[in-house]
């Protein structure tokens, strides 16, 4: 899977609500009146809400924490270092990853429990040399105690006045430490500016420092180079990022730069996204609608955590919002409390989710039929109900750790991922059935290719054969790893689900200590090891009990698509209402990289005089396309912006036609090359790819008349050309 490209024409990302206690004491929910007599039951969904969102937003923070720790460590060991004469600089890769807007706060974390000092520095303080330099020395003093005499030396000093910093660390009789300087998404900042600055600071730091005491951490999400490849140095300290194409010669001779690549976006979704969804650790579990519907936000909007987040929160706030057996899922209630706040209709819904897969009185147990008239027991049974949902869902936890691990020793997880990699078996795992979702499981087989997804009996097939072709030295490496992540999970459940999850583990580890034995042969250890795996995911994909669905998890994903996708719909009429203008936007985008102009009017613009800016980029990519053929679907489109709500087939072929030839004698006069003849000829062929296209995104319908006819289903999106900027 690949992101889509973002174009300049994309709107903002929408950013989502921490998990912070609102804090009036007003109810955010109304009471449900079928199930509810006052506003008791709304505060407890209320509460509910916080507390389980407030474990999620917990649970998914340390997730990407847990992801991003490996390079964070790097960075600290190499701002530990100090061999080279040259000024260390660090270059963070976050070209093919996703968004992560709190990454540098969690870098200048790490980077805050060693004996340095971490100076920020972001485009709003480049405005000139000078408030660049004042904000360096600014955030150095703040380290400083407060002094009368410091406060003396900086009112007696300009502020951008280097000698100030250690002046003040003598006044205040400390040593100098080492100072980090971190350049967030460099591509941002003014080259001219931050060059004059860097020369400043190396300068300032020869003069001043008996020792290398500066480091410069630099990070980058720009996709492409800025600036043309036969800029880039090829001298002795050239590396193969782009990125050191940014410093002027004066700067870049004196740097010695290291690249660390952060994890790419199918990696970043396989670790949180995937990873949240097996084991969310809240309360409330998510199903298979809701995780296709943060799938396709991740993939085709905007590849970032706060999309993931935003789903998921919304997708909570549903559940507590319209579900009135969401008020149990924290917290249980007695029978009086019951009886004095909720109509008897919260009984009849409990024992409808309880009874519901019994299909004949005959499978109802004993135990079974006393909840069908005793309330009392109903409610003392709902606490056995939540630890038997919990231990289902850790049981498909265990297996998809297990699955996950499989994957990770034999290569296939992240960009190398295939259709049975770790997204399909997790969906495949979270599939419900009615009416705990609105996921349709033929949904499953029948766009099995198109979605990515596995069937059950797919999966069961990858495990039977899968660990049998392991090499000796990959099942024990897989072993391993298998153990290691079963103690994970088990040493965050309680006592009683961990149980099952410690069952699991010493399962493994009875089939290690077989595997072990010398009456064991070399190839049976990966079958036993395959069919332990094969045995833990068969279990896991059991559904859990049906009471438990109804209360601790929820897989809704309509009512959030409304909400959320929206603009895709309106994206998509932008761009077959405008195809120039979009390619040409997202061409510009992708070449590019936006917010370079934080200098004044006056300040020199050397991409403008090379011809290098988003500007130039955007009228050129324009030009270039206006003498190009319109896509079939967009002169399709086109036509269909004049049509009446009933469509007739024979009438849209014919203008079709009309277009095509028009379009022939145009780039005739024009001395344009021809398009090729056979593709022209088969226009009958052409005007049915590009309707079966418009009918894929929705755009036409069937009319339930004629058959001739078709229904137009959305409405006019007037867009402005660029041709005239």
């Amino acid at each position: 899977m690949a992101s889509e490209t973002s174009g300049l024409l994309e709107a903002e990302p929408i950013s989502i609500i921490t998990a912070e206690k609102n804090p009036s004491d007003e109810c955010e929910f109304y009471p449900i009146s079928l199930y509810e007599k006052d506003s008791v039951p709304c505060r407890m969904r209320s509460n509910a809400f916080n507390v389980t969102w407030h474990g999620a937003y917990e649970r998914l923070t340390s997730l990407v924490h847990t992801l991003y720790e490996p390079c964070i460590a790097n960075v600290c060991e190499r701002t530990l270092l100090n061999t080279s004469p040259l000024l260390p600089v660090t270059i963070l890769d976050a070209s093919g990853s996703a968004v992560y807007e709190a990454f540098p706060t969690l870098l200048m974390h790490h980077l805050s429990t060693l004996d340095h000092v971490t100076v920020q520095l972001s485009p709003f303080h480049c405005t000139n040399i000078s408030s660049m330099l004042s904000a360096f020395v600014s955030q150095i003093l703040h380290h400083i105690p407060c002094t009368p005499e410091i406060l003396g030396l900086c009112q007696a000093y300009e502020p951008n006045d280097l000698t100030l910093v250690m002046t003040a660390y003598r006044a205040a009789g400390l040593h100098m430490p080492r100072i980090v300087i971190l350049l967030h998404e460099i591509q941002t900042f003014p080259s001219s500016v931050m060059n004059d600055f860097l020369r400043a600071i190396m300068s300032w730091s020869d003069i001043t420092l008996p020792t290398p005491s500066l480091h410069l951490l630099i990070t980058y999400t720009a996709p492409l180079p800025l600036l043309p490849r036969s800029k880039v140095s090829h001298d002795l300290y050239e590396t193969t990022t782009w990125v050191t194409s940014l410093f002027s010669e004066q700067v870049r001779m004196y740097l010695d730069p290291t690249t660390i690549v952060l994890p790419d976006k199918s990696e970043f979704w396989e670790n949180v996204g995937c990873a949240f969804f097996a084991e969310p650790r809240s309360g409330l579990w998510l199903g298979r609608s809701i995780f296709e519907l943060v799938r396709r936000r991740y993939w085709h909007t905007t590849a970032s955590w706060d999309a993931m987040a935003q789903c998921i929160r919304l997708a909570y706030l549903e559940h507590f919002r319209t579900r009135p057996l969401s008020a149990f899922v924290q917290g249980i209630p007695d029978v009086d409390t019951l009886c004095a706040h909720w109509t008897p209709e919260i009984y009849a819904e409990l024992r409808l989710s309880l009874f519901s897969r019994a299909a004949i009185s005959s499978d109802i147990s004993p135990r079974m039929r006393e909840l069908a008239y005793n309330d009392s027991a109903l409610i003392d049974a709902l606490s056995g109900l939540q630890n038997d949902m919990a231990v289902s869902m850790s049981s498909r936890a265990t297996a998809l750790a297990a699955l996950h691990e499989v994957l990770c020793v034999l290569g296939l997880t992240g960009a190398y991922g295939t259709k049975l990699g770790l997204t399909g078996c997790t969906a495949i795992a979270l599939e419900w059935i009615p009416p705990y979702t609105d996921w349709d499981a033929s949904r499953t087989t029948a766009n099995a290719l198109t979605a990515t997804t596995p069937t059950a009996q797919q999966v069961d097939a990858l495990l039977s054969h899968l660990c049998a072709t392991l090499e000796s030295k990959q099942v024990s490496e897989l072993e391993d790893g298998i153990s290691r992540r079963l103690h994970t999970i088990e040493s965050n459940l309680d006592a009683a689900v961990a149980a099952a999850v410690r069952s699991t583990h010493e399962s493994l580890l009875s089939v290690q200590c077989a595997a072990r034995t010398k009456a064991c042969a070399q190839n049976s250890k990966g079958e036993a090891l395959a069919s332990w795996v094969s045995g833990i995911w068969r279990k896991s994909v059991e559904l859990p009990p049906s009471l438990g669905l109804s209360i601790w998890s929820y897989d809704f994903g309509e009512p959030l698509s409304t909400m959320l996708e929206g603009a895709a719909r309106s994206t998509i009429i932008l761009a077959l209402d405008a195809p120039t203008d979009t390619l040409a936007s997202m061409t510009a985008a992708a070449c590019t990289a936006p917010g370079q102009r934080e200098l004044s009017d006056q300040a020199p613009w050397y991409e403008w005089e090379e011809h290098i800016s988003e500007v130039h980029t955007l009228r050129e990519t324009g030009t270039d396309l206006v003498n190009a053929s319109v896509p079939d679907v967009c002169r399709l489109f086109s036509l269909y912006k004049d049509s009446s709500r009933f469509i007739n087939l024979a009438d849209w072929y014919e203008a079709f036609v009309q277009s095509l030839q028009g379009e022939e004698v145009r780039r005739k006069h024009a001395g344009l090359a021809m398009e090729n003849e056979d593709t022209v000829a088969s226009t009958q062929m052409r005007f049915s790819l590009a309707l079966n296209e418009l009918a894929y995104m929705g755009i036409v319908g069937p009319a339930g008349r004629k058959i001739e006819h078709v229904s137009r289903l959305i409405w006019d999106l007037p867009v402005n050309g660029m041709h005239e900027a």
